[in-house]
């Protein structure tokens, strides 16, 4: 692990202790940080903080700028995310070409619930 990776890896450990104790802002504050020095679990962090509106004020727009930093860069669930978002057409056209390409893609990360959202947009002869 390089110096820059501990860093972010600390963010991400005092964010969860924010989570805990409630203080949002803290958690997001720390998510931004680490999220600028390349940590996608701290970018995918943020596109949930923005899709649910928690602790900051709902944006898709954020939510989509987030999940794809982090699904470029090869983080599974932001990849599912990103599927879910262009399935469901949230913030986004619906395109179930692509959300079926994002879930495969997240699948063969193994990512287990886009296995089975890839099956649900087209049925059981996904394997």
């Amino acid at each position: 692990m390089n110096e820059n990776e501990r860093e972010t890896q600390e963010m991400l450990d005092k964010s969860k202790d924010s989570v805990a104790k409630g203080d949002k802002q803290s958690a997001i504050k720390l998510w931004k940080e680490a999220c600028k020095l390349g940590n996608l679990t701290a970018c995918y962090n943020l596109g949930q903080a923005y899709r649910d509106g928690w602790g900051v004020k709902q944006s898709y727009r954020l939510a989509f700028k987030y999940y794809e930093y982090a699904s470029i860069y090869g983080h599974p669930p932001a990849r599912y995310n990103l599927g879910v978002m262009y399935e469901q057409g949230i913030g986004v056209e619906k395109d179930f070409i692509e959300a079926y390409c994002l879930f495969s893609s997240s699948a063969h990360l193994g990512y287990a619930p886009a296995k089975k959202a890839m099956k649900q947009l087209y049925g059981e002869k996904v394997k």
